[in-house]
């Protein structure tokens, strides 16, 4: 069977996009990562694999429905980068400022928008895409955790690091706060030990965060462990989920685009990330297509 693919990435996040609406397409784990590894000379490997399919839900029906496999082969319901992505191939294909995409987690609304344009770095995008990735879930049962706690104040101590918070983005979150940005080099070692961690059912994302300057002007420094995947150029959900922690610990303002750096390798990326007086979250960066190819399975 040969199969079209176009290999993408937002902000750095990189995946193999694969359009199943003409052609249903389940893939099996072990081809998932295969076609994931870095070292695969079709696809150059990538963080997740996403499959598009058509909506399956006929009274409320999306543009299109995104199937999320992470490179280790587990399927998972969110991914933020790849959501703007997929949307700005949807809008491309329809030739309209707008698209909806449904997921395992909801149905995310996603927009060409010029927020942030001039930020360095954005001028080589193929767009500029916002993705609405609803509200937020703070609720312990809703991240999920194995049982009852405070999410704002997690009992959790680790290489020097403590007290963090959980948020779900429709994956789930725990995000350190540190006032050292040396701290945020801990991210392989913590990310490692926390993702499995007895306290999370469903495995987690780690991310280590500073926050720069006032509630109003502030920005955010992080590195993100995805789970899954590992060390990630970008997680456009943990940007979300960095931010919701941060104006729950009123160290940022809501309802105000903030300037999240990554400094995950190989290269700093830059997202902007602003939690709306409606409680929606809304993920702002850029979208590259790098190339397109054909893989057989």
């Amino acid at each position: 069977m040969i199969i079209p693919f176009t290999k993408m990435n937002g902000a750095g996040n990189d995946f193999v996009v694969i359009d199943a609406r003409t052609l249903p397409l389940r893939l099996k784990s072990e081809q998932v990562r295969k076609l994931a590894d870095r070292t695969n000379p079709l696809t150059h490997g990538c963080d997740q694999l996403i499959v598009i399919e058509h909506d399956p839900n006929e009274e409320q029906r999306a543009d299109a429905f995104m199937r999320i496999y992470n490179a280790d082969g587990s399927e998972v319901d969110a991914c933020g980068n790849a959501t703007r992505c997929v949307g700005w191939l949807i809008m491309e294909e329809k030739n309209k400022g707008n698209a909806t995409i449904r997921t395992n987690a909801d149905i995310l609304h996603t927009e060409v928008n010029l927020w942030g344009a001039a930020l360095p770095g954005w001028k080589e995008a193929s767009g500029l895409i916002t993705a609405n990735m609803g509200t937020p879930r703070t609720q312990w049962q809703d991240i999920p955790l194995s049982h009852p706690v405070d999410t704002l104040h997690i009992p959790l101590e680790i290489e020097g690091l403590r007290d963090p918070v959980c948020v779900s983005m429709g994956n789930p979150h725990v995000v350190f706060f540190t006032a050292d940005m040396e701290q945020l080099n801990r991210i392989e070692k913590i990310g490692a030990a926390l993702q499995r961690h007895p306290l999370f059912p469903k495995g987690v994302n780690v991310s280590i965060a500073c926050v720069r300057g006032s509630p109003t002007l502030g920005a955010i420094d992080m590195r993100v462990w995805e789970r899954g995947v590992g060390l990630t150029a970008s997680c456009g959900t943990a940007g979300c989920a960095v931010k919701v922690a941060a104006v729950k610990r009123e160290l940022l303002v809501p309802d105000k685009f903030h300037t999240i750096t990554l400094h995950n390798p190989p290269a700093q990326q830059t997202l902007m990330v602003r939690w709306d007086k409606n409680g929606h979250v809304h993920l702002h960066g850029p979208v590259v297509l790098e190339f397109e190819n054909e893989l057989e399975l």
